[in-house]
């Protein structure tokens, strides 16, 4: 978890009554886990004393060293700057042990899911779900058996081609896309619109139009980050680094231009993939990131390497990278 954000579960909280977060897990089929945090904190505590000790005590041996020159005492002068280096000297790896406890604490309670409100009902599964009469609509809304949306989508046409085209979205994008076309286009650009005259004109909202793309602080605490990482798309020329940044754009290139290659894209364009990978990783980005992005890199050489086989029987397998 990014320094700087608050994790939706306070330590402090838990500290105060373990045994209500274990309840609350409890119910939403989770193991205890207070213990866990407990002793992360418990060791976050520790270093946070360490350094904390050790700066205090050369604050004091400074002082100790300004008199013992003052009384001309050289040798317990020289003691005690020898042992001012020695704690300067483990200062950084003092340092190093408190922002990885830290770091552990955060990323342990970015990863636990909320709490359940006091009221919630508890049960195994949906039929254990209780009915608000206030929520329901009116009359019967059994309907019985159907299809399912994208079987609807595929089956209708226009101009010859599905307005729920699955197919077109893979050669353009990748997986888990769709290409819309016709009336269902449109109807998807009007419930949009209907919702944001709805909310801004009758329930006091405002319109704001967001950049497509954000850091990664933005996606903690939005139900994004850090559970659903794996499913991010990244974009790699945000890496600061210009070396860094020119090689990945040479790998992408030569990665693309692999497929079209067909037979002349193999061990070159890896080896250049494990180039990026070390640059990566000796790069000003946090740790997390630099994995996530490393396996990334090698995921989208190894899927175009696949992919070009692949073509080469006329089957498309689309690659993220």
């Amino acid at each position: 978890m990014p320094p700087g954000l608050t994790a939706m579960h306070d330590i402090r909280l838990i500290r105060d009554d373990p045994a209500a977060f274990d309840a609350g897990l409890e119910s939403r089929g989770l193991a205890p886990l207070s213990a866990e945090l407990l002793a992360l904190d418990d060791r976050r505590r520790a270093a946070v004393a360490a350094a904390q000790a050790a700066q205090e005590r050369r604050n004091a041996l400074s002082k100790e060293v300004g008199a013992a020159k003052k009384a001309k005492d050289e040798a317990r002068a020289a003691a005690l700057m020898a042992e001012v280096a020695a704690l300067k000297e483990h200062a950084p790896a003092l340092e190093a042990e408190e922002k990885a406890a830290e770091a552990a604490l955060r990323a342990r309670l970015a990863e636990i899911p909320n709490l359940p409100a006091a009221d919630v009902p508890i049960g195994a599964d949906e039929h254990d779900n209780v009915q608000r009469e206030d929520h329901r609509f009116e009359g019967d809304r059994q309907l019985g058996s159907g299809r399912q949306h994208f079987e609807l989508g595929e089956s209708w046409t226009v101009g010859g081609r599905p307005l729920m085209d699955f197919e077109a979205a893979a050669k353009l994008s990748g997986s888990r896309f769709v290409v819309l076309r016709g009336q269902l286009a449109r109807l998807e650009r009007a419930l949009g619109q209907f919702m944001l005259d709805l909310h801004t004109s009758e329930h006091g909202y405002t319109e704001v139009s967001p950049p497509l793309m954000v850091r990664d602080d933005a996606m903690f605490g939005t139900a994004q980050l850090p559970k659903f990482a794996e499913d991010q798309f990244y974009a790699l020329s945000s890496l600061d680094p210009k070396n860094l940044r020119e090689d990945v754009e040479q790998l992408l290139t030569m990665a693309a231009a692999g497929v079209e290659r067909e037979n002349q894209f193999g061990d070159a364009d890896r080896e250049m993939a494990k180039h990026v990978v070390a640059a990566l990783r000796t790069s000003g980005i946090n740790s997390a990131d630099r994995e996530i992005l490393s396996g990334y890199v090698i995921k989208a050489v190894d899927g175009l390497i696949v992919a070009r086989r692949e073509l080469q029987s006329d089957r498309l397998t689309t690659a993220r990278y």
